[in-house]
């Protein structure tokens, strides 16, 4: 806590004292404090590492492909290089293999020691939308902080995050002050019926408390007390010590980071959140966003202690809008659509005339329509979502498809030709992004399903350089990566498990149309799957996902996947016991996802956490 405290009080410097671009706070929260015992320090690792409580697992000699995967590394141009950044090697032991770390019949929790999460620019945009009702989304003026939802992983330099929040906060405290409407809108108070007194102690408080995501303790009410008087001395008037409250408490590591110091059950054992931690645990995983009246109330009365109780929250925050909103990031987060450069996607306008400059965005609309009617309404299940004989589409998504009868530009449920299309995988927006400018690329394709459909992992590409692909004069785009592999004996191990994936697509040009003949010549879309218990010849992307939709270890990727996403982190080995019963939950609710985020909650990872 001391050390939560200093870097508070650094930022009351450079809020007051300095102007806001040439402020760059430099955080030590990387570190422990010299003169801070055990007891001052978060137990989910202040330091950012990701060690074992026993100092003895190495998460790298997992060789599973499962839920340990790399399964949000983001797609790059590279990605016809057939790698990824992971050191783990491809294996045929399916996805089941994290469970060998033995979960035991009534064996104590066992929890690893976590890095400490910062909120995601995702997180930041729906909190202080939910706290501060800001729909601006301005943490998207922040760098983008790609697939954050590994806490492992590290992100970019943090000076470029410290430096945005200064300026996100600056802003809105000065927008937020600027003249009598604003601040009475902001403190829910009239200074002049109920004086700067009255006013600072029904403001002060209740404000820090919802950015702190818990009650104030006598520190922190005396720290902003402080804040408070030295903003309002500087400016010479009220509304600077709000100014400068508000400035503080949004750059404070008890907003922009989730600090959870939790409370002992037993003697060496891991030890569980406090009910506002649990609270905010809730919030963040099914809403990416704060707790709310209903969640703060439980918190107080300490109705957040048992199984049970948690799992009346969550199927109660599942009927909020702010549950579908973390669905649909998942997905477009998991399929690589979340990516600024996926806005800017084009065609060479000759040959895809009907893939205007609007495409992309309309692109995103179909699949978050789709993924919002495949969750939420009917069976709700994994199955649907991969072969789902429907979509969305407007006027302007019919002609790109060469869908006749539509008009208008609000999406309407359509049913798609299911023989041709069935599920997300086949829709415009993924079959566009695993795409070149001009062509359409099998490897991408195949690395998109190899990867994070399948929970496989690549080896790196090999660091000769590779050649390029051939002239396509008389060959299909089939044709041309065949070749290539036949020419390229360093490339082939890995191209033969993705490309084969890959070709199931060969009816989608680049922009996701379908097409029977390429340069007079018919596709051929057969391949073999060749790992994974669906394993197996197929014939075009139907037949595929028809394959992968039966798939336990498919059952199995998700669920690893949601782990990841859900938790912050990759999959360790002490999380076995969770990684089975979520299988087992999700298995026995037919892979329904709504029971899946229920079950998320009831996990010894996500009801416990490492003693300090």
């Amino acid at each position: 806590m001391l050390e939560l405290r200093r870097h508070r009080h650094l930022i009351l410097v450079c809020a007051l004292f300095v102007s806001t671009a040439g402020c760059e706070i430099q955080s030590r929260l990387g570190s422990a404090p010299p003169d801070a015992g055990t007891s001052d320090r978060d137990a989910s690792s202040l330091d950012g590492g990701a060690k074992e409580a026993d100092g003895a697992s190495d998460r790298a000699g997992i060789v599973d492909a499962g839920p340990l995967a790399d399964v949000v590394a983001p797609p790059t141009d590279a990605l016809d290089g057939g790698g990824t950044d992971g050191n783990v090697p491809p294996t045929d032991a399916g996805t089941d293999q994290i469970v060998v770390f033995a979960c035991l019949p009534n064996s104590a929790p066992r929890v690893p020691v976590v890095p400490l999460r910062r909120l995601t620019n995702f997180e930041y945009n729906n909190t202080v939308r939910y706290i501060l009702a800001d729909t601006s989304r301005p943490a998207d003026g922040l760098p983008f902080d790609g697939y954050p939802n590994n806490a492992d992983t590290p992100s970019l330099p943090m000076a470029d995050f410290i430096n945005g929040y200064h300026q996100l906060a600056h802003a809105f405290a000065v927008g937020a002050t600027k003249d009598a409407v604003s601040l009475k809108a902001l403190i829910k108070c009239d200074v002049a019926v109920d004086g700067e007194a009255g006013c600072q102690k029904k403001f002060v408080e209740p404000f820090v408390s919802s950015i702190f995501r818990r009650p104030l303790d006598t520190a922190d009410t005396a720290d902003f007390a402080a804040v408070f008087a030295k903003g309002r001395e500087l400016s010479g008037d009220f509304a600077g010590g709000v100014r400068a409250v508000v400035e503080v408490a949004l750059q404070s590591p008890e907003f922009l980071y989730r600090v959870e110091f939790g409370k002992p059950v037993a003697a060496n054992q891991p030890v569980r959140p406090t009910s506002f931690e649990m609270a905010s645990r809730l919030s963040y995983l099914l809403w990416g966003s704060s707790p709310d009246s209903a969640l703060w109330d439980a918190a107080t009365q300490d109705q957040l202690q048992t199984k049970e109780q948690i799992a009346a929250q969550a199927r109660r925050m599942l009927g909020d809008d702010r549950a579908r909103e973390v669905v649909k990031y998942f997905y477009l987060q998991l399929l690589g659509l979340n990516v600024p450069s996926f806005m800017t996607l084009s065609f060479e306008p000759a040959t895809f005339p009907t893939f205007t400059s609007d495409m992309p965005s309309l692109l995103l609309q179909e699949t978050s329509a789709f993924i919002d009617e495949a969750t939420w309404q009917g069976a709700g299940d994994l199955q649907t979502v991969l072969t789902a004989p429907f979509t969305f589409m407007n006027a302007s998504l019919a002609r790109l498809y060469g869908v006749s009868g539509i008009s208008g530009d609000s999406l309407q449920k359509v049913a798609v030709d299911s023989k041709k299309r069935a599920g997300i995988l086949t829709q415009g927006s993924v079959l566009a992004s695993t795409s070149s400018s001009t062509r359409e690329s099998p490897t991408r394709r195949g690395k998109l399903v190899f990867e994070r459909i399948l929970c496989r992992t690549l080896q790196p590409p090999p660091s000769a350089v590779v050649p390029p692909l051939p002239d396509g004069t008389g060959l299909t785009t089939r044709g041309r990566y065949e070749q290539i592999q036949s020419q390229s004996p360093q490339c082939k191990d890995c191209h033969k498990e993705m490309d084969p994936l890959g070709f199931a697509f060969e009816h989608f040009d680049a922009a996701g149309r379908w097409r029977d003949t390429e340069g007079g010549q018919a596709i051929d879309a057969t391949g073999e799957l060749l790992q994974t218990d669906a394993k197996g010849k197929f014939d075009g992307a139907v037949d595929l996902m028809a394959r992968l939709a039966q798939s336990h270890d498919v059952q199995n990727c998700y669920v690893g996947n949601w782990m990841s996403f859900g938790y912050g982190r990759v999959p360790a080995p002490e999380d076995a016991c969770s990684t089975q019963s979520l299988q087992d939950a999700f298995a026995q609710a037919k892979g329904n996802v709504r029971e899946l985020l229920v079950a998320l909650t009831q996990t010894d990872a996500f009801l416990y956490k490492s003693a300090p």
